[in-house]
């Protein structure tokens, strides 16, 4: 079929036949996502038109500059937080979060590039050789994506919002402390039971469920490490809190929350000797390298902590279940 006659196939039809003629031509199509890319080429009267390719990119290419101008104002909200952040820039606290934020606005800055180009791509191919369903899901997947800037830089904005309160608002930045701190409790708890599930199963030694065991010891123990990196990140927040010009007025809710730190640490190391304890000699002969790797690995980072890098670490440490077999 030329791409004349491909073009050609669905224009002029009803929208419910021109998704049974997508679907018949290739039935890996879904119909719902099918409906939904045609939407955008179909008229008032439900009919799937050629003609209605040319409106649809005008809407396109107004869908397009919104994130452009979201992401500008982002830019902008951006400024304004370095600029409230300015005395306090030098505090690690502060300077991982203006980075992040900086990372973003340019990541987000790269797609709205990106969606111009993308614009430019799709209307050359319809003019060349796309046929009209192609096209139509062409333009919206980019409308997809256009929407999905648009909230993101929103989204961001807000937070530059959120950011410069915390900056300027030392309960917000206790209020937010604490709620980490809640967070870590919530990971302790799960370690404390992950351990204490083991010890139990460890008597009542299954030998058809010793692989099971030992990627739940795996994890278990991965799981503790990270839970260490994790209790240093908060010391390190307590520490920035302290170093904010003028001192911290609220010392006993700080006191309170950095009491709080040292109980969790305390329950970690207990689990941990309890975890140590547990080790059989042959998984520490099979997987010690790969455990001491991690450990070196993590021991690398330092507060603030990019979790996202910690997740990358896990992952390339990590070791499958079905490698144990």
């Amino acid at each position: 079929m030329s791409p004349e006659e491909r073009r050609d196939s669905i224009d002029g039809l009803e929208l419910d036949d021109a998704v049974d003629a997508v679907t018949a031509a290739d039935e890996t199509h879904d119909p719902e996502a099918v409906r939904a890319a045609l939407d955008y080429v179909t008229d008032d009267e439900g009919v799937v038109r050629e003609a209605a390719v040319d409106p649809a990119f005008g809407e396109l290419s107004k869908v397009v500059s919104t994130p452009e101008t979201r992401v500008e104002l982002a830019q902008m909200a951006l400024d304004d937080a370095r600029e409230t952040a300015e005395p306090v820039a030098d505090i690690d606290a502060v300077a991982a979060r203006l980075d992040d934020f900086e990372a973003r606005v340019d990541a987000l800055d790269a797609r709205v590039e990106a969606l111009g180009e993308q614009l430019g791509s799709l209307i050359d191919d319809h003019g060349e050789a796309a046929d009209l369903y192609e096209t139509a899901e062409g333009i919206r997947a980019l409308t997809d994506e256009a929407n999905r800037v648009q909230v993101e830089a929103d989204e961001l904005q807000q937070h530059l919002e959120a950011f410069e309160r915390w900056v300027d608002t030392e309960s917000l930045r206790l209020d937010e402390l604490e709620e980490d701190v809640a967070a870590a409790e919530s990971e302790v708890d799960d370690l404390v039971a992950a351990v204490e599930k083991l010890d139990a199963v460890l008597d009542q030694l299954d030998p058809d469920a010793a692989d099971e065991l030992v990627a739940g010891w795996l994890h278990t123990t991965v799981g503790r490490r990270v839970t260490d990196l994790l209790l240093t990140d908060l010391r390190a927040e307590i520490e920035d809190l302290r170093a904010w010009p003028g001192g911290v007025e609220d010392t006993d809710r700080l006191a309170a929350i950095e009491a709080d730190v040292d109980e969790l640490a305390e329950r970690t190391t207990a689990t941990a000797e309890t975890l140590d304890a547990l080790v059989a000699p042959e998984w520490d002969e099979r997987f010690g390298d790969r455990l001491a790797d991690l450990d070196a690995a993590l021991d690398a980072v330092e507060p603030p902590v990019d979790w996202g890098a910690v997740q990358e670490i896990v992952e390339e440490h990590r070791v499958d279940p079905e490698t144990l077999r």
